[in-house]
C-alpha cells in the first residue's frame, strides 16, 4: 500500500467524520427543550403527610378555601389569628379528614372487614357456580346432555339394527374450539368494582374552633395565676422553672375536666380529630405557693413581647413577668435591659415584673457582668418606671431562701394584679393604722 493510498483514505475517513458531526449539530437544532413552568396552583393546594408544625401527628386538617392539608387537630386549636401558616391567607373553616381519628379508624375497619368476608364467600359461591356452568356448556358442545348415558351405543352415528341415524352424524368439536368454549370470558363473570368507604365530609368554622378553646383556656385561667419566665437563649430558664417546682410542688394535680365532662361539653362530629381542651392544659397549675395555683412558663423574648403587645384583652396575659440575664453572658444583660425599656417605654406594661440575675455565689472569672453592674442598672431606672424587685439567683440547689421570697413575691403581686386582697394583709392594714391613731393622740 502506498503513502498516496493512505493518505487518501485517511482523508476520506477525516471528510466522513466532519459530515457526521454536522449531522449531529443540524439535528441539536431541530431539537427544542421546554421547560415545565409550575403553576401557583400546585403551591396552593401544598399538603404535607405530616404536621409541619409539630412533625409528630399526621395532618388530617385542611385548611379552606387555600386547600393546604398542613396541620393536625392538637396544633390547629393553638392559631393565634385566622391566617394559614403557609401561605398567611384568611382561613374561613376547616375540613377534618376523619381516617386518622380513632373512632372512624376502628368503625372503618370493622366494615372492611365484615365486607371481606362477604367477598370471599360470594366470590367462591360465584367460582362454584361459573365451573359448574362451563362444565355444562362443554358437555353440550360435545353431545346432547339429555342423550348422555355411559351406553357405547348412544354415542354412535349409527341405529341399533346398524342403519344411520336418521339425524345424521354428531360434529365433532376440536379441541381449539373446546379451548375456546372453557376461556371465552363470560358476561355473566364480570365482577363489579368494588365499593370504597367514603369518609364523611366535615367542615367546620375555624372561627367557631378557636372560640371554643378560648373558652376553656379562660376557665383554666380564672383560676390559675400565670407567669412569665422570658430571657436570652444563653439563660438557663428552664432551670428557674424547675428549681420553683422543687421548693413549691403541687400537692394535688388539677384535672380541669373529666372525660364524661369533655364528652359534654365537646362537638361529636370533631372531638376524636379536634381536642379543644388541649390548648388550656398549657396553663394548668404546676406550682403550689402558699395555697394559691399558679403556673410558671419559659417562654422566649420575641414571644412574650407578642403576648404582651395584645394586651390585657387576651386571656394569655400574663399575671407576673420575670426578665432574667446571666452574669457569664453579657449578651443576655443587654438583651435584658432593652426587654424592660421596651415594656415600660413603648408598651407602657403595667403587669407586675422582676428581674431575676442567675450566677454564683462567689465572684467568677468567667464573669463578664457583676451583681453590682446589674444593682446600678437597677437604680437607673426611674422609680415610678421600675420593676417590683431585684432577685439574685445562685446555681440551682443553693441558697432556697431567694426562691422561696420569689414565690412570695410573686403571689403577693399576682394577687394585687387582678385586684384581690387578703383579709389577713387587710386586718394587718387596718390594725397597724389604729397603732398609728393610737400614737398621734
Amino acid at each position: 500500500m502506498s503513502l498516496e493510498t493512505v493518505h487518501e483514505e485517511s482523508s476520506e475517513t477525516t471528510e466522513k467524520q466532519n459530515q457526521l458531526e454536522k449531522l449531529k449539530l443540524d439535528n441539536l437544532e431541530d431539537i427544542t427543550f421546554e421547560v415545565e413552568n409550575v403553576s401557583p396552583t400546585k403551591e396552593e393546594k401544598y399538603s404535607s403527610e405530616y404536621c409541619i408544625a409539630c412533625y409528630d401527628h399526621p395532618a388530617n386538617i385542611m385548611l379552606l378555601p387555600c386547600e393546604h392539608k398542613i396541620l393536625c387537630g392538637y396544633c390547629v386549636t393553638r392559631l393565634d389569628d385566622q391566617l394559614c401558616p403557609f401561605c398567611r391567607n384568611h382561613v374561613e373553616t376547616v375540613r377534618i379528614f376523619p381516617r386518622f381519628h380513632a373512632g372512624f379508624t376502628q368503625q372503618l375497619e370493622e366494615k372492611l372487614e365484615q365486607k371481606k368476608g362477604q367477598d370471599i364467600e360470594v366470590e367462591d359461591s360465584f367460582r362454584e357456580a361459573s365451573l359448574r356452568e362451563e362444565s355444562f356448556s362443554g358437555l353440550a358442545a360435545l353431545g346432547n346432555v339429555s342423550s348422555y348415558s355411559r351406553s357405547p351405543s348412544l354415542h354412535s352415528s349409527h341405529s341399533i339394527g346398524g342403519e344411520p341415524s336418521s339425524s345424521g352424524p354428531k360434529r365433532s368439536v376440536s379441541l381449539r374450539n373446546f379451548k375456546r368454549i372453557f376461556t371465552t370470558p363470560r358476561a355473566s363473570q364480570k365482577k363489579e368494582p368494588k365499593e370504597e368507604y367514603i369518609p364523611p365530609k366535615i367542615v367546620v368554622s375555624l372561627s367557631n374552633i378557636l372560640e371554643e378553646c378560648k373558652f376553656h383556656e379562660n376557665e383554666v385561667i380564672e383560676k390559675t395565676f400565670q407567669v412569665l419566665v422570658t430571657g436570652s437563649d444563653d439563660v438557663d430558664k428552664e432551670g428557674i422553672v424547675h428549681s420553683l417546682q422543687d421548693l413549691f410542688p403541687v400537692k394535688k394535680p388539677y384535672i380541669p375536666w373529666s372525660p364524661e365532662e369533655k364528652s359534654k361539653l365537646g362537638h361529636e362530629e370533631y372531638l376524636d380529630a379536634i381536642d379543644t381542651f388541649q390548648a388550656a392544659e398549657d396553663f394548668v397549675a404546676n406550682l403550689d405557693i402558699q395555697g394559691a395555683p399558679v403556673r410558671v412558663t419559659a417562654v422566649n423574648l420575641w414571644e412574650l413581647l407578642r403576648i404582651m403587645r395584645t394586651g390585657k384583652a387576651d386571656v394569655r396575659h400574663p399575671d407576673v413577668v420575670i426578665l432574667s440575664c446571666d452574669t457569664h453572658s453579657l449578651r443576655s444583660f443587654r438583651e435584658m435591659l432593652a426587654l424592660d425599656e421596651v415594656l415600660r417605654e413603648r408598651l407602657k406594661c403595667t403587669t407586675p415584673r422582676f428581674w431575676a440575675v442567675l450566677g454564683n455565689e462567689t465572684s467568677d472569672p468567667s464573669d463578664q457582668i457583676s451583681l453590682e453592674d446589674a444593682e446600678f442598672a437597677f437604680k437607673e431606672i426611674p422609680l415610678d418606671r421600675r420593676p417590683q424587685d431585684f432577685f439574685f439567683l445562685p446555681e440551682r440547689g443553693k441558697f432556697c431562701s431567694w426562691y422561696i421570697e420569689l414565690g412570695k413575691e410573686i403571689i403577693t403581686h399576682a394577687k394585687s394584679a387582678r385586684g384581690i386582697v387578703d383579709k389577713n394583709e387587710t386586718e394587718r392594714l387596718e390594725d397597724h393604722v389604729g397603732c398609728l391613731g393610737c400614737t398621734i393622740i
